[in-house]
């Protein structure tokens, strides 16, 4: 099935994404994801489909969710190739207002992805080792 195949590749999409990658309409996505419910081939987190076989933790799928948003991509791929980089000096990277950097960074922080550290009064961000320990 064309929509099982997509989930494979694709663990975390949502109606939509299927419905635009398939080409079935939103009905036919809905009914056969509805089957292979019934048939435990799919597994749901709120609004996201994942084969029944990878169902993810509540943490993964958390991680999953802060990572699909491409601004906060971006954020943590420049936390990674900058580890102890401050806020100041993120937002200078990005050209982000830092209120708006904060609640991205809120994101990131609030699913374990990112770890801060205050160093004389500043507040630095790296990637979480677990975080890629798992990710491997």
């Amino acid at each position: 099935m064309q929509i099982l195949a997509y989930l494979r590749k694709h663990p975390g999409a949502t109606q939509t994404e299927i419905v635009k990658a398939t080409g079935y309409s939103r009905g036919s996505v809905a009914y056969n994801l509805q089957r292979l419910q019934q048939d435990c081939r799919v597994s749901q987190i709120t609004s996201r489909y994942y084969p029944a076989d990878e169902y993810p933790t509540e943490e993964q799928a958390g991680a999953d969710r802060a990572l699909r948003n491409a601004q906060r991509q971006r954020i943590f791929r420049i936390i990674a190739e900058n580890p102890g980089i401050s806020r100041k000096q993120l937002a200078e990277e990005i050209q982000m207002p830092v209120s708006t950097l904060r609640w991205h960074l809120g994101k990131l922080t609030k699913e374990h992805l990112v770890l801060s550290e205050v160093k004389q009064h500043t507040i630095c961000y790296s990637v979480n080792p677990e975080f890629i320990r798992q990710d491997e």
